[in-house]
C-alpha cells in the first residue's frame, strides 16, 4: 500500500474512541501503513441518578411490555446489557432484538442474544427497509441508544403507527483536549488519509482542525457522512466503505491507496 515515490508507508489517522479502534490499527499495520490513533469521541455511561439514566433504569425493568428492541451501537449493547445485569434483569424471550449495524449484530450473538440487522446498508435506512419492520402499527419498541444523533429512525417508526421509547445509556462529547492533540499531530506530519467512523466524530474533527486535514481524502461508513463531509468544507474525494466494521474500513483504503500510489 505504500507510494512508490516515498520512502515511508502512508500515515493513515483513526479516529475512533479510545478502546474501539485496536483492531483496524492492527489491520491497517498488517497492510504496511503507518497509523496514528486521534480519539474524536468520548463514550462515558450516563449516570443513574441523573433524569435521562433514571428513565433508562424504569425502561429496562419494563422490557416485558416491549415487542421489539433495537440497539443503535455497540455502545447501547454494552451498556444495555452491564445495566441489565446491574438491575439482575435480562431481554425477555419474546423481545426482537434488531441492531442498526453487523458488528453490533455479531457482539450481541456472542452474548447468546439472537439480534436481527440490514444485510445491505448498515444505517437507520437499511434497518426501516427489513419487511418484517414495515409493519408495526399498534406494537410498543424501545431504542437504546446514547444521547444525541440522529432521530430518523424513531420518527419513522411512529409514522408507521409504533408506539416508541428511546432509552438512552451513554453520552458522548469530544475530547477536552483533541485540538491541542491534533494540532501536535500535525506539527510532525499530515496524514494521507483520515478514517472517521461517525458523524459526531467528523464534527469534533472539524472543531479541533485548523483546515489541513480537510484538504485530506476521508474513508467513512456511510453516504450520509460523505455529504456531511462536503458540507463541512471537506474538498478531496470521499470514500465510502461498505460499512463500518474493520475489514470494509480497511478494503476502501487499501483501494485509495493503491488508486493514488
Amino acid at each position: 500500500m505504500a507510494r512508490a515515490e516515498s520512502l515511508k508507508p502512508p500515515l493513515v489517522l483513526v479516529t475512533r474512541p479510545q478502546g474501539q479502534a485496536e483492531g483496524l490499527l492492527e489491520a491497517l499495520r498488517k497492510r504496511a501503513c503507518r497509523v496514528a490513533h486521534l480519539p474524536c469521541l468520548e463514550i462515558t455511561p450516563l449516570d443513574r441518578d441523573s433524569p435521562e439514566g433514571g428513565h433508562a433504569e424504569r425502561l429496562l425493568g419494563d422490557l416485558e411490555g416491549f415487542a421489539r428492541g433495537i440497539f443503535i451501537s455497540a455502545n447501547a449493547l454494552q451498556y444495555a446489557c452491564s445495566r441489565l445485569h446491574a438491575l439482575g434483569g435480562s431481554f425477555p424471550p419474546q423481545l426482537r432484538l434488531y441492531a442498526v449495524g453487523r458488528v453490533t449484530a455479531r457482539k450481541a450473538a456472542g452474548l447468546g442474544l439472537e439480534v436481527r440487522h440490514p444485510l445491505q446498508t448498515m444505517d437507520s435506512e437499511g434497518l426501516l427497509a427489513l419487511p418484517e419492520l414495515r409493519a408495526v402499527r399498534g406494537e410498543r419498541i424501545i431504542v437504546l441508544r446514547g444521547l444525541g444523533g440522529r432521530n430518523r429512525l424513531g420518527e419513522e417508526l411512529v409514522r408507521r403507527g409504533a408506539a416508541v421509547e428511546h432509552c438512552r445509556l451513554y453520552r458522548r462529547e469530544c475530547p477536552a483536549r483533541l485540538g491541542s492533540s491534533l494540532r501536535s499531530l500535525l506539527a510532525h506530519e499530515v496524514p494521507e488519509l483520515v478514517l472517521i467512523s461517525s458523524g459526531q466524530s467528523l464534527s469534533c474533527l472539524v472543531a479541533g482542525d485548523d483546515g489541513r486535514l480537510a484538504a485530506r481524502p476521508l474513508v467513512v461508513p456511510a453516504r450520509r457522512l460523505a455529504l456531511q463531509a462536503r458540507e463541512l468544507g471537506f474538498g478531496r474525494p470521499v470514500m465510502v466503505a461498505a460499512s463500518a466494521e474493520d475489514a470494509d474500513m480497511v478494503a476502501a483504503a487499501e483501494e485509495w491507496l493503491r488508486r493514488t500510489g
